[in-house]
């Protein structure tokens, strides 16, 4: 492994060459361990140079290279970083420089890979049975993801063989096989007639790794009020206590728009969220009146009434609270009245 503490930019060229004969054993070491782990299909003794040099690039990427690439770079040597066709015939160029800068002879022990010739010869053998023939004069080859609307268009078709396309790609994890037949129906006779040919590729639809069944959580609504850089109260929190059933809020405390059930719900400060309860307590509740509550955490906290038109009520507070569907309330009146029992309780939406 190299030691990037240990790494001088004042190293000789000598000491360049060491760290490098041992870069070239860790490589030779991890590659083998990783083709011995394919051992159903092939043991590290039998692979092919493809598929050795292949094993060797990994190990060559699962190690930091950078600070000695800029070491080999102020030596006039090459990086190491275009060598993908032939990771260890290039490695091994650099350390024969080396050898000869520093006046030594260096013995590499024998390891069967690709040479720089035959590296290009297999990415070039392999870039076009993958691909199929170039019919353009350039280096790349274009593929296109083929849309739902292609197959139902075959001017669509005609019109990507035309502009260049070389590789069709089907994406299996859309449309169906009907739609997929007749894309690869108007490939192939817009190839006869143009006299070109294209690849098709079929992404197969894999597991959705990246979506899931999120985990149930108790839905929380978030109160604060507005406080500026010394944390004094500049503006209460403020909710609206509407009569249910409402559409607004059919289902108890309704989350703000946007918001999503099992997420905590904090308050924006414009757009008050709202309580619904029942329409004989919205109707006689009166301002001064308190909703008193253990929040979420255990905290005694109070709503206190402000404002009442016919159906809805206006309570803030100055303090944070933490609202769940089972928040249980105490309406203080003339006399304390407790909100809670059965048709009491609450369901956030």
């Amino acid at each position: 492994m190299i030691d990037k503490a240990k790494l001088d930019e004042n190293l000789t060229t000598e000491a360049l060459l060491e760290r490098l004969l041992a870069l070239r054993a860790d490589l030779i070491r991890v590659a083998n361990d990783w083709l011995d782990s394919y051992q159903d299909s092939f043991s590290s003794a039998s692979a092919g140079k493809s598929a050795r040099n292949f094993a060797h690039y990994l190990a060559l990427r699962s190690e930091d290279i950078r600070p000695l690439q800029g070491l080999l770079a102020r030596h006039g040597l090459s990086s190491l970083g275009r060598n993908e066709p032939h990771v260890l015939a290039g490695l091994d160029r650099v350390i024969q420089m080396l050898a000869y800068y520093s006046g030594r002879q260096v013995q590499l022990p024998y390891q069967s890979y690709c040479s720089i010739d035959e590296g290009f010869r297999a990415l070039e053998q392999n870039t076009r049975e993958l691909f199929g023939d170039k019919y353009y004069a350039r280096s790349s080859y274009i593929m296109v993801t083929l849309p739902s609307k292609a197959g139902d268009d075959p001017t669509l078709i005609r019109s990507l063989l035309e502009s260049g396309m070389d590789i069709a790609r089907i994406n299996c994890a859309h449309d169906g096989p009907e739609a997929w037949l007749r894309m690869i129906e108007f490939i192939r006779h817009e190839e006869q007639k143009l006299g070109k040919a294209c690849r098709i590729q079929m992404d197969l639809a894999g597991h959705k790794i990246r979506t899931g069944r999120l985990a149930k959580r108790e839905p929380v609504l978030k109160l604060r009020p507005q406080r500026n850089y010394l944390g004094r109260v500049l503006s209460p929190a403020t909710i609206d206590l509407i009569a249910e059933p409402s559409p607004e809020a059919a289902n108890g405390i309704n989350t703000m728009p946007g918001t999503s059930t099992g997420a905590v719900t904090d308050t924006d400060f414009t757009t008050p969220p709202k309580l619904s309860l029942p329409e004989e307590i919205i109707d006689a509740i009166q301002p001064g009146d308190r909703l008193v509550m253990l929040d979420a955490r255990g905290s005694k906290r109070s709503l206190y009434v402000t404002d009442t038109i016919p159906g809805r009520a206006r309570a803030n507070t100055y303090k944070t609270l933490y609202m769940t569907p089972d928040v249980q309330l105490t309406w203080r009146h003339d006399s304390p009245r407790r909100l809670g029992s059965g048709d009491r309780r609450r369901t956030l939406g």
